[in-house]
């Protein structure tokens, strides 16, 4: 990760309460590799399946669930 990158990931961590403690972050977003941005919601992800009951950032959208949190969406897309 740049030094650009991480001044990112810190500015948006700022901004909103993660209801998991931001492990992705603390797990250098391992967990994020296997989520793929969709293609019909720009800016959402799949979320991880058995999760979408406790993150404030999941929406339902056509019988799937997906995940629109700025840090999880701003490293899939930068591939961190």
């Amino acid at each position: 990760m740049t030094p650009e990158q991480e001044k990112q990931i810190k500015k948006l961590m700022e901004m909103i309460v993660c209801p998991f403690d931001f492990r992705c972050k603390k797990s250098e977003f391992c967990d994020l590799k296997k989520r793929v941005q969709t293609m019909g919601l720009p800016d959402h992800l799949e979320c991880i399946e058995g999760e979408q009951a406790l993150c404030s950032f999941q929406i339902f959208y056509r019988s799937e669930h997906y995940c629109n949190c700025p840090v999880a969406v701003y490293a899939v897309k930068n591939r961190l």
